[in-house]
């Protein structure tokens, strides 16, 4: 399986910030309260779910889990 098809990515991936209805969504507020561009503030919300997703899938002091491996970046296709 590769890390784009891990249950745990494709959670992060679909998973917003905030109420459903709200009138802006977190991506526009972080976007308005930074001075950043749409495109930037989604490029953060990737790289943030990217974190989550390493924190919870790489044992301590590297090797992630299942993969076999070794050191502290994601795969590639996330």
């Amino acid at each position: 399986m590769s890390a784009a098809e891990h249950p745990l990515w494709i959670a992060l991936r679909d998973y917003r910030v905030g109420p459903a209805g709200a009138a802006l969504t977190f991506e526009a507020k972080l976007a308005r309260e930074h001075g950043w561009s749409a495109d930037h503030a989604a490029a953060v919300m990737h790289e943030y779910r990217r974190f989550l997703f390493l924190a919870m899938t790489m044992r301590p002091y590297g090797g992630a889990v299942r993969s076999g491996r070794s050191g502290m970046a994601p795969a590639p296709d996330l």
